[in-house]
C-alpha cells in the first residue's frame, strides 16, 4: 500500500497509493480505490482519513478549481413565499405600476410589503416569491431593471397578461 520500508516497524510512510479521499458536497469525506474508481469509505464527521492522498477535481469546463475548505452550514435558505394579490397605482406604465404585494402566511394571517421591501428582501436571501396562476402552475417572481428602476416581475412564461399584474387587488 505505501512506501514503507519495514513492513513490521509499526510505521507508515507517506500516503497510500491505492486510496484517494475526496469531499462530498454534504461534507463528509469518501474514499475511493483508485484501480477499479470504487468507493470504500465514508468518514462522517469532519475530518479527512490519514495518509490518504487528496483527489483534484477537475470541472469539465472550468478546469481544476480551488478546493472549498467548509460547507458554510449556517447559511439558511430563503423562505418561499405565494403572492395572491397586489396594490397597483394609477400610471399606466407596466415598470411603475405595483406598489404592494400580499398574501397569507401558512396560519392564516394576512401580510403585506411595498415592492421596495420585497425587492430588499429578495436580495438579502430572505425571501423569494411565486405567483400561482392558474393553480398549480407556479411562476417565480424576480427583480428586473428598467432605465435604472428595480420592479417586481415574474419570469417569462409566455403567457399574457403578466401574471402579477392579473392578481386581486389587496384588502386594505
Amino acid at each position: 500500500m505505501s512506501a514503507n520500508k519495514d513492513p513490521n516497524d509499526g510505521r507508515l510512510q507517506g500516503k497510500t497509493r491505492q486510496r484517494s479521499q475526496l469531499e462530498h458536497r454534504n461534507g463528509h469525506w469518501v474514499k475511493r480505490d483508485t484501480e477499479s474508481g470504487q468507493f470504500v469509505g465514508v468518514k462522517h464527521d469532519d475530518k479527512s482519513f490519514k495518509y490518504v492522498r487528496r483527489e483534484q477535481w477537475v470541472h469539465p469546463f472550468r478546469g481544476r478549481q480551488r478546493p472549498r475548505k467548509h460547507l458554510n452550514r449556517s447559511k439558511k435558505l430563503a423562505t418561499r413565499v405565494r403572492v395572491e394579490c397586489v396594490n397597483k397605482t394609477n400610471r399606466t406604465d407596466p415598470h411603475e405600476r405595483i406598489s404592494h404585494i400580499g398574501g397569507r402566511n401558512p396560519n392564516g394571517e394576512r401580510w403585506k410589503l411595498t415592492e421596495a421591501q420585497a425587492i430588499e428582501g429578495i436580495e438579502q436571501g430572505k425571501w423569494t416569491f411565486h405567483v400561482e396562476r392558474p393553480t398549480g402552475h407556479m411562476v417565480d417572481v424576480v427583480i428586473a431593471t428598467r432605465l435604472g428602476k428595480k420592479y417586481l416581475k415574474t419570469t417569462a412564461d409566455g403567457e399574457q397578461p403578466d401574471n402579477l399584474l392579473a392578481l386581486p387587488e389587496c384588502p386594505a
